[in-house]
């Protein structure tokens, strides 16, 4: 009789965890979201890197509303960028955070790659995740313009109310990597 107690009580306590596991997993989460940014130029470095390249590090701050809260708030971008001085085609690679208005506390954190486009517009991709718990991944393709003026940006993901002539843009690019060598080309 002994053994028995022995062989129940585990199977029991199991029983218990898995029913308590049950009791506390929540429905996964697919929704679609939308948000519109903008932000001004607060830092920016320059250095040319070959006769027709310049590489730019730059600090955007504003602020972001979105369809979620969880995405609203001030908006802080830091971004490297590539830029072909003659044809205004580039790159763009940085992280972004939104924040708490008031406390400062971050509400998400990404990563963001983008394509320059002349006249000052990027299309991309932005991918991150929530801070709060559970936390939730983005993962959105997003458009943006910059003024040529002031270098401010107003951009939009999960929505394209600022769409060019050139969708959805690729190019080919080496300029400014540590291991630049030209292979002809633009």
């Amino acid at each position: 009789m002994r053994r028995s107690i022995w062989l129940v009580a585990p199977i029991a306590i199991g029983s218990l965890a898995a029913r308590v596991a049950v009791a506390g997993m929540q429905s996964a989460e697919t929704t679609s979201v939308t948000a519109a940014f903008t932000a001004n130029l607060v830092e920016q470095k320059e250095r040319t890197c070959d006769p027709s390249h310049s590489e730019f590090r730059v600090r955007f701050e504003g602020s972001q509303t979105s369809s979620d809260q969880r995405l609203s708030g001030d908006l802080e971008a830091k971004v490297r960028s590539v830029l072909n001085t003659q044809t205004g085609w580039g790159r763009t690679v940085g992280t972004v955070t939104v924040r708490e208005p008031g406390s400062g506390r971050p509400k998400f954190h990404g990563r963001v790659v983008g394509v320059l486009e002349p006249g000052g517009g990027t299309e991309g991709f932005l991918g991150g995740r929530t801070v709060a718990r559970p936390h939730v991944a983005l993962l959105a393709n997003f458009n943006l313009q910059q003024d040529q003026q002031t270098g401010a940006i107003t951009g939009e993901f999960g929505s394209d109310s600022q769409s060019t002539s050139s969708q959805d843009p690729a190019i080919l690019t080496d300029a400014c990597s540590r291991r630049h060598k030209h292979h002809g080309g633009g």
